[in-house]
């Protein structure tokens, strides 16, 4: 299948200097644990158009997340995670989710459901596509760390690249 495919990419690429509630500090130095946020209530989104429906068969994500050095506000990034979604639907497989118990959620998603891709898992494929989509979001970017010079704000910088693998629905 990957003969056929075509691909397009969305890039992020920003900085920005983050406080509370955005961030989170906590312990004592030098260790200076945090966690931050960007996003979450002001995504970004590509509408994808055309006269076809496209199907997408696997999303990569290539790029790094990093405090900018000589800031004042540094701190050393150990993990992130991109928060995505994909308007489309997918084909699940017959069966019943039972609902009690159900500790941790478990739901089959049969449209607009989140991917994530972080430092260490930084594509999905599918054997079987995302149908008919019509939209890329990124919803937001979590990321953890240590060292942080300054403990009321902290800078991010992130550039990151997703390339999007797809087909023309009814095409092979």
């Amino acid at each position: 299948m990957m003969d056929c495919m075509k691909s397009f990419i969305v890039q992020v690429s920003n900085s920005a200097n983050l406080v509370a509630p955005a961030v989170d500090f906590w312990g004592l130095a030098p260790q200076n644990y945090w966690k931050a946020r960007v996003g979450f209530t002001t995504n970004s989104e590509f509408q994808i158009q055309g006269f076809k429906n496209i199907n997408i068969w696997k999303i990569k994500a290539v790029g790094n997340v990093i405090s900018t050095k000589d800031s004042g506000n540094l701190g050393l990034v150990q993990d992130w995670i991109w928060y995505l979604r994909i308007f489309g639907g997918v084909q699940n497989i017959g069966g019943n989710v039972v609902a009690s118990p159900n500790t941790f959620g478990l739901s089959m998603p049969n449209s607009n459901f989140l991917i994530y891709l972080d430092k260490y898992n930084r594509e999905i494929e599918f054997a079987d596509p995302i149908m008919g989509c019509t939209k890329f979001e990124v919803l937001g970017l979590q990321a953890t760390g240590i060292g942080a010079e300054n403990l009321t704000t902290l800078n991010l910088q992130w550039a990151t690249t997703f390339v999007v693998y797809y087909t023309f629905e009814g095409e092979d």
